[in-house]
């Protein structure tokens, strides 16, 4: 982990300290301490610190995923919302009280390691560039003995709570209607590398076996236990969560693939992959989504590699019924 000699203006730790300054995240806590820095010529804004054990007592472990070796590691599609989090915490301390944001953007996410269950996570946030309400934070991702597992840069919309936007503001994009012309249920136990309620895909209904395009569905549900903490009295699907529903549709994809035998002991999947309502409107986009899958048994393990970018165009709420359109697949 790269040294500084700067010195921290605010540290703030401890969960319930952590929280003032996260008025709308509530349980959702991910972060244990955030040390917290004046403007810099490193333009270092946060340095965080996080540790999850299997049986976190504030439910963290929500968050862990099995990587390849079996082993209960943090989830990487977290990375971005710590690094979020953490520069919440600078602008309520530094810049002044009562910001939230919204995620815009996550770009040139790349993964090179893991943190394991209990191991301390420790992030550096740095300021990229900032116009208006929209700033780019890029952040890098280390374990506790240094070495960098992952980096990404995250941009966000930036608002006061009291003005927060309200769900379905802006101007939408529209994608031709999801296809639906078989219903098969995605059988996740085939996978079983989290928690049941964290896997955001449901049923295949609709594969092309000529280019090995398809559309998974997925309702959101009302009872989620994201619902409660993320944005209460106005919840929306966590930006990280539509994410990782598209790293899960690729798993789904990944099962029909092996299925029908069109995949080796080892591949890897990249995709362009959209998030779409029933009447076509785009939630979120991603391009050159890339996934590494090693067989075991009847299903397989699999690896977040990297994303080029991933865009949120439009906000999902609890019930709202999804569809990802897979499209660009290549199998490596």
């Amino acid at each position: 982990m790269q040294q500084t000699h700067l010195k921290p203006k605010v540290v703030v730790e401890g969960v319930k300290e952590i929280e003032k300054y996260l008025p709308h995240r509530f349980e959702n806590v991910l972060l244990d301490k955030v040390e917290a820095f004046e403007d810099n010529e490193e333009k270092l804004l946060a340095k965080i610190e996080l540790t999850i054990t299997e049986n976190d007592p504030e439910g963290r472990n929500i968050f862990l995923i099995k990587n390849q070796e079996n082993k209960w590691v943090y989830n990487a599609h977290m990375f971005p919302e710590n690094l979020a989090l953490g520069a919440l915490v600078y602008l309520n301390t530094i810049r002044g009280d009562g910001h939230g944001a919204y995620f815009s953007t996550i770009s040139n996410f790349q993964k090179t390691g893991d943190v394991l269950a209990s191991e301390k996570l420790q992030a550096t946030i740095h300021l990229k560039r900032g116009k208006g309400s929209f700033q780019t934070f890029s952040g890098k991702v280390y374990n506790p003995q240094g070495a960098l597992v992952a980096e990404t840069e995250v941009m966000a919309f930036i608002f006061k709570l009291a003005e927060a936007p309200a769900a379905g503001e802006g101007e939408k994009k529209k994608s031709d209607p999801p296809q639906k012309t078989i219903e098969q249920a995605v059988d996740f136990s085939k996978i079983d590398n989290k928690q049941k309620n964290m896997f955001f895909a449901e049923k295949i209904v609709h594969f092309n076996p000529e280019d090995n395009s398809a559309v998974i569905s997925f309702t959101y549900p009302k009872d989620h236990p994201f619902v409660k903490g993320h944005f209460p009295g106005n919840p929306i699907m966590m930006g990280v969560c539509q994410w990782m529903a598209m790293g899960d549709a690729l798993d789904a994809l990944a099962l029909e693939l092996k299925a029908k035998g069109k995949v080796n002991t080892v591949f890897t999947l990249t995709a362009d992959i959209e998030l779409l309502k029933e009447d076509g409107v785009v939630a979120a986009e991603a391009k050159g989504f890339v996934k590494n899958y090693k067989v075991v048994g009847s299903g397989f393990k699999p690896r977040v590699v990297s994303t080029k970018k991933c865009g949120f165009r439009d906000m999902i709420v609890p019930g709202d019924v999804i569809y990802q359109k897979i499209t660009n697949v290549q199998i490596s």
